[in-house]
């Protein structure tokens, strides 16, 4: 039977789901296409009568053409415990499941009904005649061997070509051995906008020509709708998420530069062949792909993958040169990431590649600005608003992240603002009800920032919550926590925000607004410093910042405390190619130190300064602007967004660890409208000298901007890093639990670290407290918890380098 113009497939009942689904191929006569497909019952695959249907695509290649066609041979039922139970009223249980020839007719050769022990019924024959006739009434019955039924077609029917998605794999979401031989896995949606069965996703168009699945949140999107809706496009729901079917259809690909928010998207248009998967600007929503067996696999964490059969290998490269922070790779060997403002696409599913839909983009650093500071200042404050109100809109409750610097408590001032001057809600929170905001207390921390967080509720009003990280609270939870994150960090805050999302989310809290992305726009870095006075401001000639105290400034900060580790012999070299910028010692301070890795990782990979890694992975476009348009300043403030913040601080610190509870970040600060106004202001007023007290203040306008909604205290006061405790006690839990992680058997196990200068990395750490030894002891133990959870093969040289040195490694 010949596939129609609109296929069925893509109209389930409302009680099903579609969640898997696979790119299928009719014979070259028939142009149309539909898709294999994985049931599920609703949402009960864990519950007591559940059951769900699978699929078996045969495999092969997306890069190959088959030369002769392929039809799906396989279909298997799986039945869960405590099936006897249902099998009491079998017809009343499968009638529940349409027959699946109102989905597309199916032709088998075998179809598998699998009972697990505790669950097959004494008289089986009970059970499959109703079954057989709920699902596909015209099939034609073989014999059954056993508990197997096998059905025969006479000529296939279509050919096979296979993508793979998933999303948002959270602890509530299905275990590996549910997804056992699943050949794509669709939406694990955390539901936000629009919480009625229409809003389940994929989304299609009225033909079925183009389907979708949405991770995240697009803004403005009412707005959208009734534009689209002007022009005839019919939506099936309310949801956020299906403005993107209609902005493809009507844009093409140029629908990417028409979304607003933190998003990352997959969607397939059967009609060209083509399959996109993007991130949003700043990749808040990341997406991981490889090719595993000719399949093409995408998800939102690379643990998705276990699944499909993949064995995760270490690029030790990657990890040797900092290339999964600067790059698309990532600690997983063949696991890349779609870079920030970019998609995927894989054109007749032979050909992947990725193009760049936007880009940071700053102002020529000779072009003289003639606004006023008051109207920068002004300019500022109403995108910041106009990006906060934006994200208030939820058919759930909304809460803030509330710590103690200027950015998080800007957020909660404005909103507090808003609230009593405009009526907004947060959410479906009650009008009259206080702002819900979330703060870490790190006990024994220096620099703990609850105290002034509380303060600032306080004079703003709000509730408050918060979540104390002692060293028994940290080591029980930071497996768990690096599991979710899937990359290894120096610092232990990433724990601190991992619990501090299971508390946003036992408050009943499913969306919250957060402060990341200021400092990347507003220069709030003390290292950036250094770049903001390598050149003159000559956008903004009436600086304060005399020509002689630019270049005492110079001198001055070459002996400044700095987090980033010493340069090289080699750092001269690297930075002349991006303007001498010299922010790049960050990429120093997130890799391994040179004297832990073994001999082979240098006679295999060679020996290269990590600044390098990220130098490289811009294009010569780029570079150009860095070297004659932009001011060093803004070189920093792009690679540092590009690398640091994206693959780095948005993951530990924020879509990880939110979402391993159900918990949904928003981040007004990385509003692409606010961004880039941010990135067409002078560098002067992002850091601004005063000459009577001879300091530097950093996010100077954002400061002025926000003023009027944060306390006195917070806008006197000097940034301070988001950290967890650096300082514990030998014997007590931090100490057991990496002492335990960093043993010989362990590091030998990774593959490519040495264990003789391992071994006293928890004694330097601990016992006699060396700051840098304890970076390097919590990146190793990350290294070896990742290696167990995701059951990493051991690192090994190649077999050609290894005859040729002669190494025993």
């Amino acid at each position: 039977m010949a596939p129609q113009l609109s296929s069925p497939l893509f109209r389930l009942p409302a009680e099903m789901r579609l969640d898997i689904f696979g790119k299928l191929d009719f014979p070259p006569f028939d142009k149309e296409q539909c898709s294999g497909l994985i049931l599920r019952y609703k949402k009960t695959i864990n519950a007591e009568h559940g059951f769900h249907v699978r699929v078996l695509l045969p495999e092969m290649p997306p890069i190959v053409r088959p030369s002769r066609f392929n039809m799906i041979n396989e279909l298997t039922i799986v039945f869960y415990p405590n099936l006897p139970e249902c099998v009491k009223e079998p017809m009343r249980m499968f009638f529940k499941v349409r027959s699946l020839e109102k989905i597309f007719v199916l032709h088998l050769d075998k179809l598998t009904i699998h009972m697990r022990a505790d669950s097959i019924p004494e008289e089986p024959m009970l059970v499959y005649p109703p079954l057989l006739s709920s699902l596909y009434y015209d099939m034609h019955y073989a014999h059954y061997p056993g508990h197997q039924i096998r059905f025969f077609s006479y000529e296939p029917k279509f050919t096979v070509k296979k993508v793979s998605l998933s999303w948002d794999v959270t602890k509530n979401g299905l275990s590996s051995d549910e997804w056992a031989r699943l050949e794509a896995l669709g939406h694990n949606r955390l539901a936000i906008v629009d919480l009625s069965p229409e809003a389940e996703q994929p989304f299609h168009d009225t033909v079925g020509d183009v389907h979708a699945v949405v991770n995240g949140e697009l803004y403005g999107y009412t707005e959208i709708r009734e534009q689209l809706s002007a022009k005839g496009y019919k939506f099936r729901s309310k949801c956020d998420s299906e403005i993107a079917v209609f902005l493809y259809k009507e844009h093409g690909l140029s629908f990417l530069s028409h979304l607003r928010g933190e998003f990352s998207i997959c969607l397939y248009d059967s009609r060209a062949q083509l399959f996109v998967a993007a991130c949003d600007r700043y990749a808040i929503k990341p997406l991981y792909y490889t090719i595993h067996e000719g399949n093409l696999l995408i998800a939102s964490e690379a643990k998705a993958f276990i699944s499909f059969g993949w064995q995760a290998e270490w690029d030790v490269q990657s990890i040797k040169d900092v290339g999964w922070l600067c790059d698309r790779r990532t600690l997983f060997k063949d696991v890349q990431s779609i870079n920030p403002g970019h998609y995927l696409t894989l054109t007749s599913f032979s050909t992947i590649s990725q193009h760049k839909y936007w880009d940071l983009d700053f102002k020529d650093k000779c072009e003289v600005d003639t606004r006023t500071e008051n109207e920068m200042i002004q300019g500022v404050r109403d995108r910041l608003f106009e990006a906060i109100r934006y994200r208030l809109r939820a058919d759930v409750p909304i809460g803030v992240f509330l710590s103690g610097g200027i950015d998080s408590s800007a957020i909660a001032g404005m909103v507090t603002h808003l609230m009593k001057t405009e009526g907004a809600q947060l959410g479906t929170n009650p009008p009259s009800e206080a702002i819900n905001c979330f703060s870490v207390k790190f006990i024994g921390e220096e620099h703990d920032e609850e105290p002034i967080a509380r303060r600032t509720a306080e004079w703003l009003g709000v509730k408050m919550h918060h979540v104390e990280m002692t060293e028994e609270t940290f080591a029980a939870n930071i497996e768990e926590a690096v599991w979710h994150n899937e990359i290894a960090v120096k610092d232990l805050g990433t724990v601190g925000k991992f619990m501090l999302s299971k508390v946003t989310h036992d408050a009943g809290i499913k969306v919250v607004l957060t402060g990341e992305g200021s400092d990347e726009h507003f220069g709030g870095y003390r290292e950036l410093l250094k770049d903001f006075v390598r050149e003159p401001d000559p956008s903004w000639p009436a600086t304060k910042l005399s020509e002689d105290d630019r270049v005492q400034a110079i001198e001055d900060l070459k002996y400044a405390e700095s987090s980033h580790p010493d340069e090289p012999g080699t750092a001269a070299a690297v930075r002349r190619q991006v303007n001498n910028t010299s922010y790049l010692g960050f990429t120093q301070y997130f890799g391994l130190n040179n004297e832990l890795l073994l001999p082979w990782t240098y006679a295999e990979f060679g020996a290269s300064d990590k600044r390098l890694t990220a130098v490289n992975a811009l294009d010569g476009r780029t570079r150009d602007l860095m070297n004659l348009k932009w001011h060093p300043l803004h070189t920093s403030l792009y690679i540092w967004t590009k690398c640091a913040l994206a693959k780095g601080l948005l993951t530990v610190l924020g879509d990880r660890c939110e979402m391993a509870h159900s918990v949904e970040g928003r981040q007004p600060f990385l509003d692409h409208r606010l961004t880039e106004y941010a990135m067409r202001l002078p560098p002067s007023m992002k850091i601004r000298w005063d000459p009577e007290t001879r300091t530097f203040s950093e996010k100077w306008i954002l400061k002025e901007a926000v003023k009027p909604y944060i306390t006195e205290e917070l806008y006197a006061r000097k940034k301070h890093p988001f950290s967890a405790p650096v300082k514990y006690k030998e014997g007590g839990a931090v100490y057991n639990l990496f002492d335990s992680l960093i043993t010989k058997e362990n590091i030998e196990s990774l593959g490519f670290l040495e264990w003789g200068t391992c071994e006293a990395l928890v004694k330097h750490a601990v016992k006699e407290g060396n700051r840098a030894a304890f970076g390097q002891m919590i990146l190793v133990g990350q290294l070896v918890i990742l290696g167990k959870k995701f059951g990493v093969k051991k690192a090994e040289p190649d077999a050609v380098n290894r005859h040729q040195n002669g190494s025993k490694y």
